[in-house]
């Protein structure tokens, strides 16, 4: 077996490399003999061109196709229907669900006289400018007539056409009656007592041309039974003991009014009279 040691091994490589090299120039030397180095050529960098940036195509969107608006629909304009010809009504008015109280005069100082219900017919028969708020009527088939409150009808003809009434005026306190200074005894069984008075009209008398007259009775009780009757301060009998009736006449075929009066031991009772002209021929 060979051995080689570390020096022989440096020999062997140094003698190898040395082979290497005469090698290498025997391969490289000139046909003359002369060995020439070559000087190298420079040769320029290529200059690196950057590639272009690819521009993105723009997508050509279609222009739509215009949509057609539909024209709107004309609604159809309803029809009136004509409404039916409703009948004259038989009455000139009828009473609201309220009801309507009759006065005798045009103002609420009068006492109702009569009250008519909801749904009564009644007749219109004049009324004043001077009080747009009342109507004279009477109710339909009735004898009873007043003034009543507009509010409380329903009217089916026009207030011009009625004639114009002239409402009996409100009445004032009647000045105080003196009695007469002389009286006679008191009457036997006089029970006395408060003074009462009562008094209407009992009968309607037509005269010639427009005048009528107006009977009236008038009794008292009470006091010293002794009695002293006025009508509109006028007196209309002697002292009595009862009752009495007395005439006025009117000069017009309007209504009667005034006051009724009695005195009795120097007590003073009086009392309102109202009363409708007749239905006179």
């Amino acid at each position: 077996m060979l051995y080689i040691n570390k020096e022989m091994l440096a020999r062997i490589c140094v003698t190898l490399s040395l082979m290497g090299v005469l090698l290498f120039t025997s391969c490289t030397s000139s046909p003359a003999g002369t060995l020439e180095t070559p000087v190298p050529t420079e040769t320029a960098n290529p200059t690196l061109t950057s590639s272009p940036t690819a521009t993105a195509t723009p997508t050509v969107t279609p222009s739509g196709t215009p949509t057609r608006t539909p024209r709107p629909t004309r609604t159809k304009v309803p029809t009136r229907t004509p409404r039916p010809s409703t009948p004259a009504p038989a009455a000139d008015a009828v009473v609201l669900e309220d009801g309507a109280e009759l006065r005798s005069g045009a103002t609420t100082w009068w006492r109702a006289r009569e009250i008519l219900t909801a749904t009564t017919e009644i007749e219109l028969l004049g009324a004043n400018p001077d009080f747009p708020d009342w109507v004279y009527v009477r109710e339909k088939g009735g004898k009873v007539e007043g003034w009543t409150q507009i509010k409380n009808l329903e009217i089916y003809r026009e207030l011009e056409d009625l004639p114009i009434l002239t409402p009996v005026p409100t009445l004032t306190s009647t000045p105080k009656i003196t009695p007469s200074p002389t009286s006679p005894a008191t009457p036997i069984g006089c029970t006395g007592g408060e003074l009462v008075l009562t008094a209407y009209v009992v009968e309607k008398i037509c005269q010639p041309g427009s005048g009528w007259d107006a009977n009236i009775f008038v009794e008292a009780q009470g006091g010293n039974c002794l009695y002293t009757y006025y009508w509109e301060n006028e007196p209309q009998s002697n002292i009595v003991t009862g009752s009495i009736t007395f005439r006025v006449p009117i000069a017009s075929r309007t209504a009667v009014v005034g006051t009724v009066s009695v005195i009795s031991n120097g007590q003073t009772v009086s009392t309102k009279i109202f009363a409708d002209a007749p239905q006179c021929e």
